[in-house]
């Protein structure tokens, strides 16, 4: 069979030995479960929180931060580093903050880890819907 997409909804289901109706006869339906699994995304590995904290350290504005703790360290120092380099303390305090922020509000996708997909589905009357699915049986290409 061609591309599904390319084929119109009657003969993507006549090629899938479907009924448009009816769907697949229970016996079928667990047949096609067991032969070709479930019909699942599978979710993007986790990303490892000290990974999300270092890019974090990435953008532009961040490393121009940490070039001024540098600049602001290097011009206490030269001056006699006398008292506490409050300038230098309040960048890196607004930069490790900015980090932890930013890597708390990474977020997994919708979809992550739920093994649900959203998927086109064929309806009595020939409409088009769109519907959530899990453990759906997966189709024979």
């Amino acid at each position: 069979m061609p591309a599904p997409h390319a084929e119109t909804a009657d003969r993507v289901v006549s090629g899938l030995d479907s009924d448009p109706r009816r769907g697949l006869e229970d016996a079928e339906a667990r047949a096609r479960l067991l032969s070709e699994g479930s019909n699942e995304l599978r979710s993007a590995p986790q990303v490892p929180r000290w990974r999300k904290l270092l890019s974090q350290f990435v953008d532009p504005l961040v490393v121009l931060l940490l070039g001024a703790v540098v600049v602001s360290l290097a011009v206490w120092l030269v001056e006699g580093s006398h008292g506490i380099p409050f300038e230098t303390l309040a960048i890196v305090m607004i930069v490790l903050l900015n980090a932890f922020l930013g890597a708390r509000g990474h977020r997994e996708p919708v979809l992550g880890g739920t093994g649900r997909a959203a998927a086109c589905a064929y309806l009595p009357g020939g409409l088009l819907g769109s519907v959530l699915v899990s453990g759906a049986v997966a189709s024979r290409t």
